[in-house]
């Protein structure tokens, strides 16, 4: 058997050491820090006790300020409005947080999660079709989208505008002509952190519609933040720790049924918290 030779990481030891005397930290956490880029002060205090000031303004998103403005068109026009998820974790967070906020600003809204045998991953022109039949008018897709150059274009033939939120790299052959998209791995973004989940697009989606507030609503979806941004193992930096990090103290609170049915499932009763 070909045994493991282990090779410690090289970094800046003093540099480590001013950093840990800095926060007031042990000289480990100093060497941890600096061993993953982390250098400067403030950033360390961010990365080590982020807070909900170290959120981004949703509206530096390319396409959030356009997708709002059609998303509160349509709901003063009672248009009918479809959520179109995926079947993972990530997507089916994305999907119950905007219909819940839907459900916030006094809306009803459908859901379509495609069978992930039937249907596969993404859009489909026959979902899109019965969509279509049921009278949507504005489709939003969660952690999806990005690449249905075809399907999008088959909704735009039925009277269908789509919006896309999706966190995925668009397709070497261009972007789908929907009414908007919000990705912050577009061409030209100028978004601070291209490494959001599908869920904290959905999210940041939500985030815009109330108009940039973080209102006690938004607070208490973020146990459902958390557990999407968690399960699609983005790295959990910048944003994804923020949010990571108030989501847990909401899942601690064991407000919802599915949470506390998974904390049940897993052995964490009410009287465990989850740290990490």
């Amino acid at each position: 058997m070909m045994r493991k030779i282990w090779k410690s990481k090289e970094f800046d030891t003093a540099a480590s050491f001013r950093l840990a005397s800095q926060l007031g930290v042990s000289q480990l956490m100093g060497k941890l820090l600096v061993s993953r880029g982390i250098e400067v002060p403030e950033v360390a205090q961010s990365y080590l006790y982020p807070t909900e000031n170290d959120l981004h303004s949703p509206f530096l998103l390319p396409g959030m300020s356009d997708a709002v403005d059609r998303i509160k068109s349509a709901l003063n026009t009672n248009e009918k409005i479809w959520i179109f998820g995926d079947y993972d974790v990530d997507g089916t967070t994305a999907a119950s947080l905007l219909i819940n906020t839907f459900r916030y600003l006094g809306c009803s809204v459908e859901c379509h999660i495609p069978d992930r045998f039937d249907e596969g991953y993404g859009l489909n022109q026959e979902a899109i079709q019965s969509i279509a039949n049921a009278g949507c008018g504005l489709l939003i897709t969660v952690d999806c989208g990005i690449t249905s150059i075809a399907e999008v274009a088959f909704g735009n033939s039925l009277g269908v505008d789509t919006i896309i939120t999706d966190h995925h790299l668009p397709s070497p052959k261009g972007l789908p002509s929907a009414h908007t998209i919000i990705n912050p791995k577009l061409e030209g973004s100028q978004y601070p952190f291209d490494g959001l989940a599908g869920i904290g697009l959905a999210f940041k989606l939500a985030h815009g519609l109330m108009d940039g507030q973080l209102n006690s609503f938004l607070v208490s979806q973020l146990d459902l933040v958390a557990l999407g941004t968690v399960v699609d193992m983005v790295p959990l930096v910048d944003e994804n720790r923020v949010l990571s990090k108030l989501g847990l103290e909401v899942i601690n609170k064991r407000q919802r049924l599915g949470i506390r049915a998974l904390c049940e499932v897993a052995d964490v009763g009410p009287d465990k918290n989850i740290t990490g």
